[in-house]
């Protein structure tokens, strides 16, 4: 009786350990192909090649993978020539639910002419392969930075100022660093030689510690998540043994929070902070703006920030995130609030979705062109003081069939441009999530060139001369070549 009693125990216990042990993993995927010998790629590393018919089945032994949340990211690339590939990324997220059930996603792979008639199913794309297509749509210059991430960045006259990150956190192995820091790396703009390697800051918040940089005639300012701004000559950069200690405070009054954008305009020099204020220095002269309460800020979603700045003439022109431009009169020691222009009119407690974030501001002869994320571009005329248009689509509609409808219906793609400026008499911009940068007519309506090609996002624009530099987000600097176009003033970061 003892032992029967005993045996007992001992197989419930070892059932309640088995039912309270961890799982061998968390969730799954199988994965087919119908295009033979494709190598796979998961989390950044090697996971087989995919064999045309035959399922592959990868186990996730960790929730996290080259992201957080149960993120992965899935890859396959196989060349076709010297100038073509198979290319496929994407990333899938298993939910609580899956990874409590261990679920596994199905996912079938297809050439990209054959049609899809499941969720499951995705083409697997041919591409120009991204160095030959840098060099076919213009690219001079690539060079890797020293570290892998980066953010801010300014030109000079010959020299490009980038703040870039090394992260020790990251889930992404190919930007994981040993170390954590920020740092200043100022190259050569005509070689895109590596001049100087400053370290800012040996430690990493979650956003870092600078948060705008900016390049006068003479200096180059670093501001950052606590309203300070720091200055240096720009020619003792590049002096040995310079240090962030040799940075001066620029004693900015009214400012809080981060900046959020440094700009130089001819003799003035504009600092912006988060809650929409900005310095304005020139010279000896110093004094802080702040315009007039925008009622259709939206709380917590759209609060009135400034990003940008134009400068025609003596008016300066300030754009909000809610589609507002403040107009002042500058003087000597003040500035006059002469009107504010209304880009998009709506109601601020229904329709938030009216709330065009305006984060770049573009001076072409007399007319001013801005950016309204996720709706296109708009134009003002100084002159006439009138609003030319607004929400004017960047690229040719795609037409899809409607069967609410029952006919083939145009939709103008959306247009989230990320960094805007002007040369040539066009307007150069990026758009999130995408490494290309368009060259816009803004006189004819048409895009005359894209520069495609870059890794990650673009971070940063300027032109130096006839050449177009872009800094990416996966710590790279490029070069592009603007053709005929005469040589330029130097445009902002």
């Amino acid at each position: 009786m003892f032992r029967s009693m005993r045996a007992i125990s001992l197989c419930l216990l070892i059932l309640s350990a088995a039912l309270g042990a961890q799982p061998a993993f968390y969730a799954a995927v199988v994965i087919t192909s119908s295009i033979d010998n494709l190598p796979l790629v998961i989390n950044e590393s090697p996971a087989g090649e995919l064999v045309a018919g035959k399922p592959l089945e990868y186990r996730f032994k960790a929730r996290h993978g080259s992201g957080s949340s149960g993120q992965h990211n899935i890859t396959v690339q196989k060349p076709i020539d010297d100038e073509r590939e198979y290319f496929l990324s994407m990333d899938i997220r298993f939910l609580a639910s899956d990874l409590e059930h261990n679920r596994t996603r199905k996912i079938e792979l297809l050439p990209p002419t054959v049609s899809l008639t499941g969720t499951h199913q995705k083409r697997v794309p041919i591409r120009t392969k991204p160095h030959v297509l840098r060099k076919q749509s213009g690219g001079l210059l690539d060079r890797k930075l020293a570290h892998n991430s980066a953010y801010h960045f300014a030109a000079g006259d010959r020299h490009l100022y980038v703040i870039s990150q090394a992260n020790d956190r990251l889930w992404s192995p190919s930007r994981r660093e040993d170390q954590s820091g920020e740092f200043l790396e100022i190259f050569h703009a005509e070689s895109l030689k590596p001049l100087a390697h400053i370290p800012l800051r040996d430690s990493l918040d979650r956003f870092g510690h600078f948060s705008a940089i900016g390049a006068t005639a003479t200096h180059l300012c670093l501001g950052t998540y606590t309203a300070e701004v720091l200055c240096a000559p720009k020619e003792r950069l590049l002096e040995p043994g310079f240090t962030v200690a040799d940075f001066s405070p620029l004693p900015v009054q009214g400012l809080s929070g981060n900046i959020v954008a440094i700009r130089s305009l001819g003799a003035l020099l504009l600092v912006m902070d988060r809650h929409g204020s900005v310095a304005v220095l020139s010279g000896d002269s110093r004094y802080t703006l702040t315009p007039p309460q925008d009622r259709y800020r939206i709380e917590g979603v759209r609060t009135g920030v400034l990003r940008d700045a134009a400068l025609i003439e003596d008016r300066l022109y300030l754009p909000n995130d809610t589609g507002t431009i403040f107009v002042y009169q500058l003087g000597p020691a003040s500035a006059k609030h002469l009107k504010s222009i209304r880009t998009a009119t709506f109601d601020p407690k229904r329709e938030r979705h009216q709330a065009e974030r305006i984060s770049h501001l573009v001076p072409i002869g007399h007319k001013l062109y801005f950016s309204q994320y996720g709706k296109g571009i708009g134009a003002y005329d100084t002159r006439q003081e009138s609003l030319l248009f607004s929400r004017k689509p960047i690229h040719p509609p795609k037409v899809h069939y409607s069967e609410l409808l029952g006919r083939e219906i145009e939709t103008p793609p959306p247009v989230h441009i990320s960094k805007m400026i002007a040369a040539c008499g066009y307007l150069i911009f990026s758009e999130s999530g995408s490494g290309d940068i368009t060259v816009y007519d803004p006189a004819s309506g048409k895009v005359r060139h894209t520069f495609a090609g870059g890794e990650g996002s673009v971070f940063g624009l300027a032109v130096i001369d006839s050449v177009l530099y872009s800094l990416s987000s996966k710590g790279r600097l490029y070069g592009w070549s603007l053709g005929v176009c005469p040589p330029l003033p130097k445009s902002r970061h």
